[in-house]
């Protein structure tokens, strides 16, 4: 009984050190999906520390205007993890290949930025991050 607890203690102190470590390296991270000419939701997103999620809707999202949403401790873990995936050395270089009718996404954190466009997104891991970011706020009933 006594090696499970220490085992138990073990493993929460090694849970909540990752969580650190995931929260410390690169929070805030900022999502930005610019506005497109096809009905595009046009939105802002601030993913901070606390689990809290600033979303301002631009155009075309059930909300407009500023907005914090609370996350709960399996959503904002969950985009951390997916988030700490995302290599940067596979971004985009050349926004000369934009489109200007189509939707631009923008990443940043404290370290790191990425710009995209659906059409040539070449790094699966950011586009994992972004559908699940987008099932977070589907489910907040911010955006449709």
């Amino acid at each position: 009984m006594y090696l499970n607890l220490k085992m138990t203690s073990i493993l929460m102190v090694i849970t909540f050190c990752y969580s650190c470590s995931l929260q410390n390296k690169f929070l805030p991270i900022h999502v930005e999906k610019k506005e497109c000419l096809y009905g595009c939701q046009a939105y802002s997103v601030r993913i901070s520390n606390d689990k809290k999620l600033e979303f301002e809707g631009k155009k075309n999202t059930v909300l407009i205007g500023k907005f914090s949403v609370v996350l709960s401790k399996s959503e904002h873990m969950s985009l951390l993890a997916q988030y700490e995936k995302i290599d940067y050395s596979k971004k985009n270089t050349s926004e000369e290949r934009y489109i200007y009718d189509l939707q631009v996404t923008e990443i940043r954190d404290n370290r790191n930025f990425y710009s995209f466009q659906k059409k040539d997104i070449d790094n699966m891991e950011v586009a994992k991050f972004i559908v699940l970011l987008e099932e977070i706020l589907k489910n907040k009933k911010v955006i449709n």
